[in-house]
């Protein structure tokens, strides 16, 4: 005598009764949302309430304190806060011990702090000025550090902002981080500190400190950081992290321009991290990587010091290595009179258990002379960095195993072929890690008149820019802009904005400078179609600027 009183749905649903006509749209069972839909241990993050949520839960277990549940959860709602299936991850260890183990957190689309698309974030926008999501104390390592996984998938945080005023922070997207970041791009950077009492302080686009056993990998960061004290006050800037003590940062670049200025104490500012530092706790490593923004400290004191691409390098541990190996620096650096600034690093206190290998800065951008030695870092010529033959010449060390995955701490054995050589008048852009080239400037300059790059532009010559061809740019889709959809002169003085001078369209385009433009900085910028497949918006890229007109 069978009824079959029973309606079961679909695999999401429980059974719901239909017997003797009852409702089913009543019975309705809420279901746990699952926020690790690829089952690969990472809570997903679609929107910038998930972002500012990992704050709540540094560990990445997907676990917030009880004080912190109700805010987690208004950006997580009608999550899985079970032990067995908590978020949605799946037990990684052991599929049979009924819990869900969570690792850390990833990427799943684009995020722009400009939520009002008003092309400036300000008051009217959701975060007008982020607060990092581990502050941190610095006398407690285990107290506000992010320890677990972040993994950016190549997505792009756009527009981050930070205005502050605090005595001693840790800024960036992190205060610090003892875990993995891989696939990080922040675009348009906007990070202004303006202190007015002492207090050390680390800031840097993706995290202020990194620390023992950190790593950062194939991560980017183009905009401004600029931190200001009317004290003397300590502070050290990086483009992409401010200090690395004990850390890795490997095939990541910046283009963001980095100054300090305070009335006295310890500063450093690099193009790319503005210390590394290897201590008792660890080494501490550079790793195919560079940095192509401006990098000024205008401080008081001998202890100002700016490096194109680091400001400060030492080892305070005589068992522990640091190392900065195939990287290079190609953006103006300056400092005040008393500071030392060095083309690729400004200070090395001992390199005693340390070592630069395969290390360059270019001598006509960041104006700093190669110091006649024929230790490492080493200045060179533009003409001499602009190679399309890979790993030979200069670079012929730069083949370096970037994610040590045989496991033998060595990076000459197991090569990765991180490096994009380009054109000829290129300078090397990283491809490690499905990094976009395009985004990285995939731009080449030079006089009109030979294909190399101008390396004093003079007014009254023409000077030429044209796009690369090849899997650079992929060809365009129905309906998509030819490419390139525009170029833009701009100029600047010294480490100041950059102003447009000049527009026109083709995949080439030359402009003559003029005595107006002289002693000045000139590069050029085009919107094109990225070959990245999420995204059919336009893409600005810039080449590296010349260097200043003659």
């Amino acid at each position: 005598g069978n009824d079959d009183p029973w309606d079961f749905g679909n695999a999401n649903q429980y059974p719901r009764l239909k017997f003797d006509s009852m409702d089913l749209s009543v019975q309705v069972i809420a279901q746990p949302v699952d926020y690790d839909t690829d089952d690969n241990g990472l809570i997903d993050i679609k929107t910038l309430a998930q972002l500012n949520a990992v704050r709540h839960d540094l560990n990445g277990d997907g676990n917030p304190a009880t004080a912190s549940v109700v805010a987690y959860e208004a950006a997580f709602p009608d999550r899985d806060a079970s032990a067995a299936g908590r978020m949605g991850c799946p037990d990684a260890s052991d599929p049979a011990d009924g819990t869900g183990d969570c690792a850390g957190y990833e990427l799943m689309n684009d995020l722009d702090f400009d939520t009002d698309d008003s092309g400036d974030v300000d008051s009217d926008d959701e975060y007008p000025s982020w607060a990092p999501l581990s502050p941190f104390n610095i006398n407690l390592p285990s107290d506000g550090a992010y320890t677990a996984e972040f993994r950016g998938n190549n997505r792009v945080i756009a527009n981050l902002t930070i205005e502050t005023s605090a005595t001693a922070p840790r800024h960036g997207l992190f205060g610090v981080v003892t875990g993995d970041i891989t696939g990080v791009g922040l675009r348009d950077v906007d990070i202004d500190e303006t202190r007015t009492a002492a207090g050390l302080s680390y800031t840097g686009a993706l995290a202020g400190l990194i620390l023992s056993g950190a790593s950062v990998q194939s991560s980017w960061a183009t905009g401004d950081i600029s931190v200001s004290s009317t004290a003397a006050a300590s502070s050290v800037a990086g483009g992409l992290v401010g200090s690395n003590r004990n850390g890795t940062v490997a095939a990541s670049w910046t283009d963001v321009d980095v100054s300090l200025s305070s009335a006295g104490g310890n500063t450093y500012a690099g193009g790319l991290a503005g210390d590394l530092t290897a201590s008792s706790a660890g080494d501490s490593a550079i790793i195919a990587s560079y940095a192509i923004g401006a990098v000024s400290n205008t401080s008081s004191g001998t202890t100002a010091l700016a490096g194109g691409l680091v400001g400060n390098v030492e080892n305070s541990s005589a068992t522990n290595n640091w190392i900065i190996a195939a990287s290079y620096a190609a953006g103006p650096v300056s400092v005040a009179s008393g500071g030392t600034a060095g083309g690729a690093i400004a200070r090395i206190v001992s390199n005693s258990v340390g070592s630069a290998t395969g290390v360059y800065w270019d001598t006509a951008l960041t104006g700093v002379a190669d110091d006649g030695d024929s230790n490492a870092p080493e200045g060179v010529a533009p003409r001499a960095m602009q190679s399309t033959r890979p790993y030979t010449g200069i670079y012929s060390d730069w083949n370096v195993d970037v994610d040590d995955a045989d496991g033998d701490g060595d990076i000459a054995t197991g090569m990765d072929d991180p490096w994009e050589f380009g054109r000829a008048m290129q300078y090397p852009m990283l491809k490690y890690g499905g990094m976009n080239v395009v985004r990285q400037g995939s731009v080449a300059m030079g006089a009109a008149d030979v294909d190399r790059n101008m390396d004093t532009p003079s007014v009254g010559r023409v000077a030429r820019v044209c796009l690369t061809t090849g899997p650079v740019l992929r060809a365009p889709r129905p309906g998509d802009a030819a490419l390139p959809a525009r170029w833009q002169w701009q100029r600047r003085a010294g480490g100041g904005a950059w102003t447009n001078i000049a527009e026109d369209g083709g995949p080439t385009h030359d402009y003559t400078p003029v005595s107006s433009v002289q002693n000045q900085y000139l590069r050029a910028c085009v919107a094109i179609k990225s070959d990245d497949a999420r995204a059919d918006g336009e893409s600005i890229v810039c080449t590296r600027p010349f260097a200043p007109v003659q």
